[in-house]
């Protein structure tokens, strides 16, 4: 759903996602990259446990932001956080890749190389694949939070007040939802 908002509001509701795209580049590239130079390949597990906790930072702003101030800044918060799940759902499908992987690579008597480093590659596959997906999706969001947008899911959970003014209604909706409030429909 579109929605008439300030500029300052849509400005402001771009910053979670903003934050939580940094943390994607900041945590999970330059800090990959930079651990893999210097060589110490087991210790880009730690990643995901330093991308959790500025997860668990960015959630404890988002309930924050819930209980006070803009609803459609606090929408998207919310959107963040969902966002913030799935990379976490991901982590733990890379975690159990990489276990599976080096519990079956160990066991093989045909390993031959570094069972640490097969597994971690195995497993950081579908992190890589969480980044890439998340970062597209907070790109998107931020794209919507400046035109006024909210997911039509995000406003079944989290429901707009009765005097926000609604331009337009999710797809196919098209003029009959233009300046009407939710309580009109």
């Amino acid at each position: 759903m579109q929605y008439k908002i300030s500029p300052n509001t849509s400005r402001s509701a771009t910053y979670p996602h903003s934050w939580f795209i940094l943390n994607l580049i900041l945590v999970h590239l330059f800090a990959s990259y930079t651990m893999l130079e210097i060589g110490y390949a087991s210790d880009v597990m730690f990643i995901p446990l330093f991308s959790m906790v500025i997860l668990a930072i960015l959630w404890w702003v988002a309930k924050q932001k819930q209980q006070a101030g803009d609803w459609f800044v606090a929408a998207h918060w919310l959107l963040m956080t969902k966002r913030a799940k799935l990379l976490i759902i991901f982590y733990l499908v890379g975690v159990l890749m990489g276990g599976f992987t080096y519990f079956m690579v160990g066991m093989s008597p045909l390993k031959g190389g570094d069972v640490t480093t097969i597994a971690l590659r195995m497993g950081a596959v579908p992190v890589f694949l969480g980044v890439l997906v998340t970062f597209v999706l907070s790109g998107g969001s931020i794209f919507d939070a400046q035109r006024g947008m909210v997911a039509q899911k995000i406003v079944d959970q989290f429901p707009a007040p009765q005097d926000i003014v609604v331009i337009s209604q999710a797809e196919g909706a098209g003029a009959e939802g233009a300046n009407t409030t939710p309580q009109d429909h």
